[in-house]
Parts: structure tokens; sequence; C-alpha cells
């Protein structure tokens, strides 16, 4: 077969196989109304997100602002329907840093989504850029930072597993409360 995909064979059999777990079909695409939608639900219940999938978006989530004032955003945590990953967002200014950090239990893999900054991994500040991604296993210092004097802003997105309850557990992010957040 050459190595290539026979798609009409590869949709059939994941067509097959969604009919057997009770999935519905694969579309193509949604319209940004469903789009919408599928936020909002998403938004609703841990146990639907659980269930079915979620749609966030990096820009939103509990909102911790930090003493340099850097804005964090929990934007997937076990309160909001995971089981086993955490995800987190943070937009760096000129002068902002992460301090570099340790996580006992989490692995993370932090990535570079917009900008120019520095990853802080080990032992040593590395440059990143758009695209650049670090790996933090369990036990090693990482953190991020835009340098004081630089241009633009450095946009990263975290995503540790298993969730980061040491990091909710210090900024007082309640994981195990049904109760709506307030931004702190």
């Amino acid at each position: 077969m050459n190595g290539k995909i026979n798609r009409r064979a590869f949709l059939g059999s994941a067509m097959m196989a969604a009919a057997a777990t009770g999935a519905p079909p694969a579309q193509d695409t949604v319209g940004e109304k469903e789009a919408s939608a599928i936020k909002a639900r998403s938004k609703k219940s841990k146990e639907h997100v659980r269930k079915y999938g979620g749609l966030f978006n990096i820009h939103e989530g509990f909102n911790w602002k930090k003493s340099t004032g850097m804005d964090l955003h929990l934007v997937l945590t076990p309160k909001l329907g995971s089981h086993n990953v955490g995800i987190t967002s943070a937009v760096h200014h000129p002068g902002m840093e992460f301090e570099p950090h340790v996580h006992p239990l989490s692995e993370e893999l932090v990535f570079c989504h917009e900008g120019e900054g520095e990853f802080f991994l080990y032992d040593k500040w590395i440059p990143a850029k758009a695209g650049d991604v670090f790996y933090a296993p369990p036990g090693v210092y990482h953190g991020t930072r835009k340098r004081a004097g630089t241009k633009g802003t450095f946009t990263t997105i975290g995503v540790a597993t298993p969730p980061q309850l040491d990091l909710y557990n210090r900024i007082g992010y309640d994981v195990l409360s049904d109760k709506p957040d307030v931004d702190r």
C-alpha cells in the first residue's frame, strides 16, 4: 500500500469504532455559534466535561494575579472536570517572572505560545520563542520570564500531569469546592 493511508477505509473503521462505543460520528467542523454552545456547556459542570470533554480558552479561567502583576489563568483543573491533567497560561510583560519552582509529583510541559522570553530549567535560563516547549520532570526546578527592557509579551501554556495540587493550594484555589471561584 506504499505507505499512504486509505482515507475511506480509515474513516469507515473510525465510524465503526465510534458506533461500537456509542459515540456520534465525527463531523468536519462546527460553526462559531455551536463552538460557543460547547464552551458554555463546558463551564456548566465538571460532570459534562468528564463525560464529553470541553472547550476552554487560555485567556479565561480562574485568574491569579501574582504580586509581580502577571496574570496566571487556571484554564483546566479537576474542579472544572479534568482527572489527570491541569492547564495554566500566563502572559508575561517585560520584567515579569514566574520564579523557578518545583512540583513534587507533577511533570510539566510549558509551551511558548507567543512572543519571546526565557525558560528556566534545572539550573539555567534558556532563550525561548514561539513554538518552543520545555519538559520538567517531577522535582526539577523550572520557571518562565520576560526580561525587563525587552519588547512585547511572552505567553506560555503549561500542561501538568497529575494536576499541580501544590500550586492550587499555595494560591488558595479550592479544587474540592463546588462554589464559584473568586479571582485573586
